[in-house]
This record gives C-alpha cells, sequence and structure tokens, in this order.
C-alpha cells in the first residue's frame, strides 16, 4: 500500500503529505495520528488547510481570547490544539505546515530557516524572529509557530498567511471588552501588524517541498492523504500501540482523537480557572468550562450593582455546574421565574448582553 509506505516505511524520500480535508477537528486529529505513528526516521512535512475557525492554543481561554458573539454570527468552528502558544485565526487563504521529526532532530531554527528558504525562492524578503515566527521585511508578521515535544517525537508547526481574510482575523481573535481574569497563556500580538504573503497555496507547498529536499538529500515525494478514506482507515487499524497515548472508547486512535477534538470537554472543559467579571456586578467562578460559583461585586455602572447577594446566591443556585454559555443563562432565566424571581429572572435576561463576560 503506498499510503502506508510512505507514513510508516523507512523513509527514502523527502514527504510532504498534504490533507485533503478542510475540517479543523479532522486535520487536527490526523496531525496527531501522523506525530504518533509516521516513521520519522527523516523529518516529513505535513500542510493543510482549514474552513474559517479559530484554533486555542492548548492553554487558553476561548472567552479571552476571541469573540464568540462574532464566531456564532458567522458560523466560524473553534477548536483547541495540543501544542501550547497563542490563538490562530485559519481559512483557505492560511496554509499549516508541521515539521514532524524524531525528538533528537528537532531543531527550530532549521525548521524556520527551511520556510525561509523556500518562500526567499518564491521572492519573499522575511526573516525568523526569536520566537520562530516569520516577519516580513517591514517587521510584520505572517506566520507564528508552536511546537510539541512527547517521547522520542516533535514537532513544529504554525501558519503561512496567503490570502487570508485579514479583517476576519483581526474581528475574531480581538475581544478587548472581556472582563476575564485567569491563569491561561496570553496571545502575543504583532507590533507592526499582520500580512498576506499574496502566493498561491500550490506555489508554496512546491516551493516547501524543494526546500525539504534539498535538506535531507532526497527527492522530494509529495502525498495527498485523505483522512476519510479507506486506505487511510486502514493505516490506522494496522497502527501499534503508541506508548504515553491514552484514548477511550471505540474506533482506531484517530477516530478517538478526532471525537475528542469535537468535543465541548476538550475545546472549552481544557480551559483554566477563570473569573468572569460582567458589567452589571456579578464575578463567575469558572473551573472547566462551567460556573463554580457567583457573587455579588461593585458593578461598573453608575449606582452600584443591581445584584444583592441574596440575588447572586440565587443565581448560583440555577447555574451551579452548568457551561459557562448563552445557553445556561436562559434556562436560568426560566427557573428562576419558576420560583416567581421575576426581577432576577429579567436581570439574567440583561445579563445575555453583556458582552463583558465574553460569553
Amino acid at each position: 500500500m503506498a499510503l502506508r509506505r510512505v507514513l510508516q516505511g523507512a523513509p527514502t524520500t523527502a514527504r510532504v503529505i498534504e490533507l485533503a480535508s478542510t475540517d479543523a477537528c479532522t486535520n487536527l486529529a490526523a496531525e496527531e495520528w501522523v506525530f504518533r505513528n509516521a516513521s520519522v526516521g527523516a523529518p516529513l512535512l505535513l500542510l493543510y488547510r482549514n474552513a474559517p475557525c479559530v484554533v486555542l492554543g492548548r492553554n487558553q481561554n476561548p472567552w479571552r481570547q476571541c469573540s464568540m458573539a462574532a464566531m456564532r454570527a458567522g458560523g466560524v468552528q473553534l477548536a483547541r490544539r495540543h501544542s501550547g502558544g497563542g490563538a490562530v485565526y485559519h481559512d483557505l487563504g492560511n496554509t499549516n505546515y508541521s515539521v514532524v521529526s524524531d525528538r533528537a532532530d528537532h531543531d527550530r531554527a532549521a525548521n524556520a530557516e527551511l520556510l525561509v528558504a523556500a518562500l526567499s525562492g518564491l521572492g519573499i524578503d522575511c526573516a525568523a524572529s526569536g520566537r520562530h515566527d516569520l516577519l516580513r521585511a517591514d517587521g510584520r508578521k505572517f506566520s507564528g509557530a508552536a511546537f510539541r515535544m512527547s517521547g522520542d517525537r516533535a514537532y513544529h508547526h504554525g501558519t503561512l498567511l496567503l490570502e487570508s481574510d485579514l479583517e476576519q482575523l483581526l474581528g475574531l481573535l480581538h475581544h478587548a471588552e472581556a472582563r476575564i481574569e485567569g491563569g491561561d497563556t496570553a496571545s502575543v500580538r504583532s507590533v507592526a501588524g499582520v500580512s498576506n504573503l499574496q502566493l498561491a497555496h500550490a506555489d508554496v507547498r512546491d516551493a516547501l517541498g524543494k526546500a525539504l529536499s534539498e535538506r535531507l538529500g532526497l527527492p522530494v515525494e509529495h502525498v495527498l492523504l485523505d483522512p476519510t478514506s479507506r486506505e487511510f482507515r486502514e493505516c490506522c487499524e494496522a497502527e501499534a500501540p503508541v506508548r504515553g497515548q491514552q484514548l477511550d472508547g471505540e474506533g482506531s486512535s484517530f477516530e478517538r482523537e478526532e471525537r475528542r477534538m469535537r468535543s465541548w470537554d476538550w475545546v472549552f472543559g481544557k480551559t483554566p480557572k477563570f473569573a468572569a467579571r460582567s458589567a452589571c456586578g456579578l464575578l463567575f467562578s469558572v473551573v472547566k468550562g462551567r460556573i463554580e460559583g457567583v457573587n455579588a461585586v461593585d458593578a461598573d455602572e453608575e449606582g452600584g450593582s443591581e445584584w444583592t447577594e441574596e440575588d447572586a446566591e440565587a443565581l448560583e443556585w440555577v447555574t451551579l455546574g452548568r457551561r459557562f454559555e448563552l445557553q445556561s443563562f436562559r434556562r436560568a432565566a426560566t427557573g428562576l421565574r419558576k420560583e416567581g424571581m421575576e426581577e432576577s429572572a429579567l436581570r439574567v435576561d440583561k445579563l445575555q448582553l453583556d458582552s463583558s463576560m465574553g460569553v
């Protein structure tokens, strides 16, 4: 089987594997499968593009890092990856790369130079920053990078803004109104701004393949991998158990990983503990994405808090353990009305319009 040879045989070529899917969760699961199961006697390059989505770093807070309301309105998917770093916006004008290697061969500077060499051949004057992001000559950023190591394997992956919707990017990743405190990883913004390279994906793919071939001294081999194909599923079914990989449920590790990537518990429940403060005078304690406490505090608005401690306790009673999301507040208002607490229910109705909490 050609695909199994490329993925799991002894490397004899400079492998460039392109995913046919444009679904963020499918592609992140496929990346994880390649990371854990592909042969890495020589580094391989994985490429993929996603339909519009925001991808969080492993330890980030979606309520603080992106505009949830704008994402809902635009039908933009939210996903969380395994690697650290900041939140990024993807669309079909952005190409994602992942250099997967043996841990001993993991060299962030060399990987960044691989990208610089490929893009220089396409006429782009650029350089790597100290964080291994890629910047144009005028300082504008077009590529952010993140890294992961597990056992004897590693990857260096990132974005390449080619023809992305920068207005959408800036609109979704900046949430200045959110009043949220917590220990999540902050996204690092480029002081000089961001820029598209105005290059075609196919040209960048071919240039990266050429640069990898020159680095390894091996002929380049391009492979299109469809994660939904029977051929790939057969590779997954034939996989050997990987040390350190813990996934519950039925199916191959790829199928289980894909289910995890789509789950609320992964996308939202992995958020570090935080506190969200509303403009009207409520402080929510949120653990694993669920409400664990509600307290009345001073309001931003003139005249003090609209909420008494008694009202806050009533709201806590109907929201405790529920997800920190609009639907929970809608249900809370219904519950308070059933208890004859119409004034508190009206306050909850107003709370749903408070953008300062990020919901």
